[in-house]
């Protein structure tokens, strides 16, 4: 398991997006070291990865990456540290650190924005029925009026908005299905 740290890894293999650090652009691939679930399997994979001179000359970041999922309250978080080894010595540091709400409708405050949503796909589909009907009975007339234009690009745009939405929700599923399969990873 500790050698899989000289391996190198492809974007494609790791999943990875890339990344744009102070210094450069970093493409997503490279060496991962899993540093383990405790401090003690971390501490004895720093001393490994140290006693094999992991980090050498040629090393131009490293990114350290925490990710919490907490069931309770539906809170994905995320650490990333950066350290940037500039070509003439010396090094950057820097983090990140993102939560997202996975679950939109929990509690009293998540039924409401259900809610919400339900009466707003209502209405926009009351609209939408009705400007058809219009269209469909004044013909090409209908888009020679600004505000016919209007509701075209109100309608587009929330049809966008829906299939981000749906998107959102699958990436959400797939994300938490397997961190439960592949804990520590």
């Amino acid at each position: 398991m500790k050698e899989n740290a000289f391996l190198y890894q492809s974007t494609k293999e790791l999943r990875g997006v890339p990344f744009w650090g102070y210094l450069t652009w970093y493409g997503g691939d490279g060496y991962v070291a899993n540093l383990g679930d405790n401090e003690a399997e971390a501490t004895e994979m720093v001393e490994f990865l140290q006693n094999k001179s992991w980090i050498d000359e040629r090393t131009r970041a490293i990114f350290a990456e925490v990710a919490v999922l907490n069931m309770n309250s539906g809170l994905f978080s995320q650490l990333v540290i950066v350290f940037e080894f500039p070509p003439i010595g010396g090094v950057f540091r820097w983090h990140r650190e993102e939560s997202v709400l996975l679950y939109r409708y929990t509690g009293f405050v998540g039924l409401l924005n259900l809610l919400v949503e339900i009466i707003l796909m209502i209405f926009v589909i009351v609209v939408f029925v009705r400007e058809l009907k219009r269209a469909t009975k004044e013909g090409w007339d209908y888009f020679r009026q600004l505000i016919s234009w209007t509701y075209i690009i109100v309608f587009f745009l929330f049809i966008i908005a829906v299939m981000f939405y749906v998107r959102r929700s699958i990436l959400t599923s797939s994300t938490v299905e397997e961190m439960m399969n592949n804990r520590g990873q």
